[in-house]
């Protein structure tokens, strides 16, 4: 009996799960705008035509990626290469300590 029941907890657990994401926003849409600045001062800023009034929760209608990030160099170029061929991106992002959305993957199809 306690075998049967622990196996439909764990069937019931399989069906009723739902997908979690640890993003705080998934702004999608084509770059409008590119903006590069100090290494530690949001480095380079991108901006989408997208519907969100809010990549992160927080108002803020930009993302960013700093200098120090360990892939930094493949975002500016995958995001430059977007921008450039006006494709679009998907940017998953988080709420950082200053209520900015910091980049933390972006998706872009073919």
């Amino acid at each position: 009996m306690i075998n049967l029941l622990r196996t439909s907890v764990i069937i019931l657990s399989f069906l009723f799960t739902t997908q979690v994401y640890a993003w705080d926003g998934a702004p999608s849409g084509t770059i409008t705008d590119i903006q590069v600045t100090g290494a530690t001062n949001f480095a380079f800023r991108v901006t989408l035509n997208s519907s969100s009034t809010s990549y992160c929760g927080s108002g803020t209608q930009w993302a960013y990626v700093n200098k120090s990030h360990d892939n930094y160099e493949v975002f500016v170029s995958i995001l430059t290469s977007a921008f450039m061929a006006a494709k679009p991106v998907t940017l998953y992002v988080t709420k950082d300590g200053t209520n900015n959305c910091a980049l933390g993957h972006i998706s872009m199809a073919h």
